[in-house]
C-alpha cells in the first residue's frame, strides 16, 4: 500500500499530534541516554570519593601511624636512662599502636577485597610486633638495660615484624594504586558510553523525525498543491479539471469542497448562459418596443402641437366666451328687475288661483250631490222601464226616456226591432237594464280622462324638469304656446276620450262598432241615450267643474312658466334651474 495513502488516512491534526508525541519521545530517549551515563559517571565519582580517596587518606594516616610507632620506639630506646622519658615515650607508643590498627581497621569494613586482606596482614604483623617488643618495653622502663645498643639488639625481631607491617603498607599503596587507576579507566570507558549512547539516541531521533516529517510535509503540500492548481484552473475560467479526491483528512476535504464548488460553478454558468440567451433575446425586443415607443413618441409630439394649436383656438373661444359673458350678466341684471315685476303679478294670480280652488271644491260638492240625486234617479227609470216592458209594446214607448240609444241603435239596422225574433228582444231587454250603469260609467270616463290629460301634462313637466337636471335646456315656447306636437298630442288625446265616453253610452258601441256616423246622428243618439234632465244636468256640472279644473291648473302652469322665462339666466357652464312643473 502507498505510504502517502495510508498516512492520508488519518486527519493532519493526527498526524501532527503523533509526530509532536514521536518527537517527545525521541528527546525523553536522548535525555534518558545523557542522563544515565552522567548517572554513571557520578555513581562512580561517588564511589571514587567514598572508598578509593577514602583509603588513600586512610593510608596516609596508617603510614603516619607507623611512622609515630617507629619513632617513639626510638625514642624509648635513646631514652633507657631516663625513665619517665621513657614511660611519656612508652605511651605515646602504645597510642600509635593503637592509632594504626584503628586506621588499619578501616580498610576491612564495608566489602571485602585485596585491600582488606593486605589490612589483615597488616594488623597481624603489628600485633606480634606489639607483643614481641612488649618485654623491651618493660625493661627500658625499668632500666634493665645498660645502654641503646642492648636494648636495640634486643628487639630485632620485633623490628623485622615493624618491617614487614611495611612491606604490607607498600602492597596496600599498590592496591590503592591500581583500584584508583581502574576507577579512572572505568570513568572514562562510561563517558565514552554515555558518548555513543547518546550519538545512539541522535541518529535514532534523525533516522525516525525527518523521514516521518517529510512524509507528512508531502502528504500535505503535494494535495495542497493539486488544490491550488485546481483553483487556479477555476479562476481561469477553466471547469473541466479532473482531481482524485484519495484519503480522509482536511486537505482531502477541501479538495471535495473544490470539486463541488466545480461542479456548482458549473450549473451556475449554464444558468448565467441560459438568462444571457434570455436577456439577449430580451433586449432584442425591448429595441424594437423602443423604436416603436419612438415613433408613439414622435406621434404624440405631432398630437401635442396641434393639442397647443387647439388650446390657442380654445383660450380665443373663452375670451369671446368672457366677453358673451359680461353682455349675459347686463342681461341679467335688466331681467332682474322684470322678474320682480313679475313676482307681483305672480303674487296676484296667486291669490285669484285660491279663490277659484275653494270655489272648485264648492262645484264639486255640488256635483256629489247630483251624482247621488242621478244614481237614485237612475234606479227609479231603470224600476218604471222593467214595469213598462211588463206592460207590453205600450210599455216599451214609455220607456224609450230610459232607452233611447237603444232604440236608435236599431232604427239604423233595416226592419227595425218589430222585424227581429224573440233573441233580439232579449237582447233589448238586457240593454235596457245595463242603460242606468252605463250613465255612471259615462261618468267615471271623463273623470278617468280628466285624471288622463292631468298626467300627461304632470309626465311633460317631470321630463323637462329631468332634462333641465341634466343640462338639457328644453326649447321654450314661443309667446307662451306650447309646441305644435305638445297640442296634436292633446287634441289626440281628446278624441280617445271622447270615443271612449261616446262608447259608453247605449248605443254607442253598435255606432262604433258599425263605422262612423255623421254629427247630427250622434248628437241624436246622445240626446236620446241621455237617462233623463238630471243625468244630463249632472254631466254638464261635471264637465264644467273639469275644465274649471283644467282652466285653473293651465294659468297656474302659464304663470310659473313666464315667471321662468322672465327669471335671470346662469352663467355658461353652471347648470340651470329646471322649469317649474
Amino acid at each position: 500500500m502507498d505510504v502517502f495513502a495510508l498516512m492520508r488516512h488519518f486527519t493532519i491534526r493526527l498526524r501532527m499530534l503523533g509526530a509532536i508525541v514521536a518527537v517527545l519521545v525521541l528527546l525523553g530517549m536522548l535525555g534518558s541516554a545523557g542522563m544515565f551515563g552522567m548517572l554513571r559517571i557520578h555513581g562512580m565519582s561517588e564511589d571514587f570519593m567514598t572508598q578509593g580517596f577514602a583509603k588513600t587518606v586512610a593510608l596516609g594516616e596508617l603510614r603516619g601511624a607507623v611512622g609515630a610507632i617507629r619513632q617513639h620506639e626510638k625514642d624509648m630506646v635513646i631514652a633507657y636512662d631516663r625513665p619517665d622519658a621513657a614511660k611519656q615515650a612508652h605511651t605515646q607508643w602504645l597510642a600509635s599502636l593503637e592509632q594504626a590498627k584503628k586506621v588499619a581497621g578501616r580498610f576491612m569494613e564495608g566489602p571485602q577485597g585485596e585491600d582488606s586482606a593486605i589490612a589483615r596482614a597488616f594488623v597481624g604483623h603489628l600485633d606480634r610486633y606489639g607483643t614481641q617488643f612488649a618485654p623491651v618495653a618493660q625493661l627500658l622502663l625499668s632500666g634493665g638495660y645498660e645502654s641503646a645498643a642492648v636494648a636495640h639488639r634486643m628487639s630485632t625481631e620485633a623490628a623485622a615484624e615493624f618491617t614487614a607491617t611495611g612491606q604490607r603498607l607498600e602492597e596496600l599503596d599498590t592496591h590503592l594504586r591500581q583500584e584508583v587507576q581502574r576507577t579512572v579507566q572505568r570513568q572514562r570507558d562510561t563517558s565514552n558510553q554515555t558518548k555513543w549512547l547518546f550519538v545512539l539516541a541522535v541518529v535514532i531521533t534523525v533516522l525516525v523525525v525527518v523521514p516521518l516529517t517529510l512524509l507528512n510535509m508531502v502528504s500535505i503540500c503535494r494535495p495542497l498543491e493539486r488544490a491550488r492548481q485546481m483553483a487556479q484552473a477555476i479562476a481561469g475560467g477553466d471547469l473541466s479539471q479532473r482531481i482524485e479526491v484519495v484519503g480522509h483528512d482536511e486537505v482531502a476535504d477541501l479538495q471535495r469542497a473544490l470539486v463541488h464548488m466545480e461542479q456548482s460553478l458549473g450549473a451556475i454558468v449554464s444558468q448565467v448562459r441560459d438568462a444571457s440567451s434570455s436577456i439577449a433575446t430580451a433586449s432584442a425586443e425591448i429595441a424594437t418596443g423602443n423604436q416603436d415607443l419612438s415613433a408613439r413618441t414622435e406621434q404624440t409630439a405631432s398630437h401635442a402641437q396641434e393639442a397647443v394649436a387647439s388650446l390657442a383656438q380654445l383660450t380665443s373661444t373663452v375670451q369671446q366666451t368672457a366677453s358673451s359673458s359680461q353682455m349675459a350678466n347686463q342681461l341679467a341684471a335688466s331681467a332682474s328687475g322684470e322678474a320682480t315685476r313679475g313676482g307681483a303679478v305672480v303674487q296676484q294670480a296667486v291669490g285669484s288661483m285660491h279663490e277659484i280652488s275653494a270655489s272648485s271644491r264648492k262645484i264639486g260638492d255640488i256635483i256629489g250631490l247630483i251624482d247621488s240625486i242621478a244614481f237614485q234617479t237612475n234606479i227609479l227609470a231603470l224600476n218604471a222601464a222593467v214595469e213598462a216592458a211588463r206592460a207590453g209594446e205600450q210599455g216599451r214607448r214609455l220607456c224609450r226616456g230610459g232607452g233611447r240609444g237603444a232604440l236608435a241603435g236599431a232604427a239604423q239596422r233595416p226592419g227595425g226591432e218589430r222585424d227581429q225574433g224573440p233573441d233580439q228582444q232579449q237582447r233589448d231587454r238586457r240593454e235596457r237594464r245595463r242603460a242606468p250603469g252605463r250613465g255612471r260609467g259615462r261618468l267615471d270616463e271623463g273623470d278617468r280622462c280628466q285624471r288622463a290629460a292631468r298626467g300627461r301634462h304632470h309626465w311633460r313637466d317631470q321630463r323637462r324638469r329631468q332634462r333641465a337636471d341634466r343640462g338639457h335646456w328644453p326649447r321654450q315656447p314661443v309667446g307662451g304656446r306650447d309646441r305644435p306636437h305638445d297640442a296634436a298630442e292633446r287634441r289626440a288625446g281628446r278624441a280617445v276620450c271622447r270615443r271612449r265616453r261616446f262608447a259608453a253610452r247605449p248605443g254607442g258601441a253598435a255606432v262604433a262598432a258599425g263605422g262612423a256616423v255623421p254629427a247630427e246622428r250622434q248628437c241624436r243618439a246622445r240626446r236620446r241615450a241621455a237617462p233623463g234632465g238630471l243625468m244630463g244636468l249632472a254631466s254638464g256640472i261635471k264637465n264644467v267643474a273639469a275644465s274649471a279644473c283644467l282652466v285653473s291648473a293651465g294659468a297656474r302652469k302659464g304663470i310659473k312658466r313666464r315667471a321662468w322665462r322672465n327669471a335671470p339666466r346662469t352663467r355658461p357652464g353652471t347648470a340651470r334651474a329646471a322649469p317649474p312643473a
